[in-house]
């Protein structure tokens, strides 16, 4: 079995990389330039790279020869939807005809229905591509990375004592490790008769930022209190469609969530503060 990997120089594919490489398996990555930095870095670890471009949907079949199995994602491209859309279409039109016997397909929760997000209905259109092809999927649907809360501006407000999101402090998100979404998909793969035809919703805890706050603070043993951008320093900053992003999911607040079924252990917020070494 070969797992050809799409985005794995990111982090979610990187993340699938690496579980399925301490795993045994045999991998290949797709890469645009192999003598980028990150793409040295998968070649020293064992993975085989093979030069293709999402944009140029031609050049696509070579890379996909001889999988049977492939892990996309496409990478955030804020402001271009369209272009998320096409690459990820590129992508499942060439596994088709491939036959690739197992797709695995990273969209996000809320990619089920219409939320007028931008980066949310670029996912969904993906899913309903794999729909029409009739690929043998399974979709992954991660809620907020607790990796966002790396951000620079975010980790220099911190070490000041103040956590500052776009949300309120208590709205709770569903939120997980990027390092989750590699155990995850490596389990679709690994039970293809379990997860084939079925999307999976991928979240350790749904927590809010004053408990996110609470927990730096012990972490880091001084105060850190809690702060909300304002809604148009929200635009200014993060950009059009993540202010869209912070507005849906401040008003779908009640909505129910699935439950996560994959069987792995995820990652709990105070967890990961520890393994990312928060804030040094």
């Amino acid at each position: 079995m070969t797992l050809l990997i799409i985005g794995a120089s990111g982090q979610q594919g990187g993340a699938v990389c690496a579980a399925a490489v301490a795993a045994g398996s045999s991998v290949r990555a797709l890469v645009r330039d192999p003598n980028r930095p990150a793409a040295r870095v998968l070649a020293e670890r064992g993975v085989q790279l093979v030069v293709a471009d999402l944009d140029r949907p031609a050049t696509l079949a070579a890379a996909f020869r001889g999988a049977t199995q492939v892990f996309s994602v496409q990478a955030l491209d804020l402001g271009n939807a369209a272009r998320e859309t096409a690459r990820g279409i590129a992508v499942a039109d060439a596994a088709a005809h491939a036959g690739v016997a197992h797709f695995v397909y990273s969209a996000a929760l809320w990619t089920d229905r219409s939320s007028g997000v931008p980066h949310f209905e670029s996912k969904r259109r993906i899913r309903e591509h794999l729909t029409t092809l009739g690929l043998p999927a399974s979709v992954l649907e991660p809620g907020s990375f607790m990796e966002n809360l790396l951000h620079p501006r975010t980790l220099s407000a911190v070490r000041k004592g103040r956590l500052v999101t776009p949300f309120e402090p208590d709205l709770e998100l569903p939120m997980l490790a990027v390092a989750d979404v590699g155990a995850a998909a490596l389990w679709c793969l690994q039970h293809p008769q379990e997860s084939i035809g079925h999307a999976f919703a991928l979240y350790a805890e749904r927590s809010n930022s004053l408990s996110h706050a609470a927990a730096m603070a012990t972490y880091l043993e001084q105060p850190v209190a809690c702060a909300q951008l304002h809604p148009w320093l929200t635009r200014l900053f993060l950009g059009g469609d993540l202010a869209r992003m912070v507005r849906f999911l401040h008003k779908d607040r009640n909505a129910s969530l699935p439950m996560p079924k994959v069987p792995i252990e995820f990652t709990a917020f105070s967890q990961w503060l520890r393994q990312s070494r928060y804030a040094q």
